[in-house]
């Protein structure tokens, strides 16, 4: 794990020089869940090996502390912190279900928070309230999604749990403002094959009670691209965080695109000369290259080295009365 200033001494808008806090434990973080920081900035939690279990250490280095029993990890992955890094939440696998559990960092016993499943747990910034999303979702796939999905709040300690948001939409994982007075989160819902974007903010009170009406902010001016040529769309991520500025980060995925393109030995501009494809592998007689046709798809294609019309290769197993026509040196 390290760390980077984000104005460095060269320009406010260039990074700063890297540190490194920890030896290589397989840390990992995938979509902004396996890697948190505590309210007050002083602590830096995530997942790493054995078991994706769950770490802590300074942000500015030193002793790193491994969350005996945290590991493997239930669904979203999301690791959280308290205010002063005495504990750690996180889902782990109960009884076929992914289950929010909250871990002495120093050792003992974890504690189950909530009886029903849950995901993507967030400590509020006062340590009193714990943010999640139920989950459906089983390890043996007995139990189907619910026709409406929820965000709810339990107290740190345990208790009832509030519904402060329900839609059919599908929402992301939640975080907190930095005054603990509001929760948001990505929601997604579809209609008929139309996906909308959105974020949703709303008010909760220090005991985790909606106050006010949600505010729902469309991402659609945002995802909105274009792949070669076509219309397309943006993946909205999981939000990136709630800055003291009340800016809220957005993590945006580009539509998956590949191609194949040919470069010069001795450097130089790429040159694209198939729009989709992987593997490539040159012909015998360097005329040629070969690949495959799509990420998901089994067919072979080629194209002229200098770019121009794709062609499909015949293979034995769709056309049985065909002979092997390419073979890679």
């Amino acid at each position: 794990v390290w760390t980077v200033p984000l104005a460095g001494s060269v320009r406010p808008d260039i990074a700063g020089e890297p540190t490194r806090l920890t030896p290589d434990v397989g840390a990992w973080n995938r979509a902004n869940m396996t890697l948190g920081w505590s309210f007050d900035g002083q602590w830096i939690t995530f997942r790493g090996e054995p078991e994706d279990s769950g770490y802590l250490v300074r942000s500015t280095g030193g002793e790193l502390k491994i969350v005996e029993g945290s590991g493997p990890f239930g669904q979203g992955a999301r690791v959280s912190l308290s205010p002063g890094g005495e504990t750690v939440i996180l889902t782990r696998w109960h009884e076929e279900r992914s289950h929010i559990f909250v871990f002495p960092v120093e050792g003992g016993e974890p504690r189950l928070l909530t009886e029903e499943p849950g995901m993507f747990p967030a400590v509020s910034p006062d340590g009193k309230l714990v943010a999640y999303v139920p989950s459906s979702y089983s390890a043996d796939r007995g139990i189907p999604s619910p026709t409406t999905r929820q965000v709810k709040i339990v107290p740190f300690q345990g208790g009832r749990a509030a519904v402060v948001y329900e839609s059919d939409g599908r929402p992301s994982a939640p975080i907190w403002s930095p005054d603990g007075t509001m929760i948001a989160f990505g929601l997604w819902s579809g209609v008929e094959e139309i996906e909308t974007n959105e974020i949703a903010i709303v008010p909760v009170s220090r005991e985790g009670q909606v106050r006010g009406v949600p505010t729902r902010i469309s991402l659609e001016s945002l995802v909105a691209t274009t792949l070669n040529e076509e219309p397309a769309r943006k993946v909205v991520g999981h939000l990136g965080g709630w800055s003291r500025r009340e800016e809220i980060a957005l993590l945006l995925q580009a539509p998956f695109a590949e191609g194949i393109y040919t470069v010069p030995a001795a450097g130089g501009r790429a040159t694209r000369v198939a729009l989709a494809g992987r593997e490539p592998r040159w012909g015998p007689d360097g005329s040629r290259i070969y690949y495959r046709g799509d990420t998901w798809s089994g067919q072979i294609a080629s194209v002229p080295a200098r770019g121009g019309e794709e062609r499909p290769v015949p293979i034995q197993s769709e056309y049985p009365d065909a002979r092997l026509v390419v073979a890679f040196p």
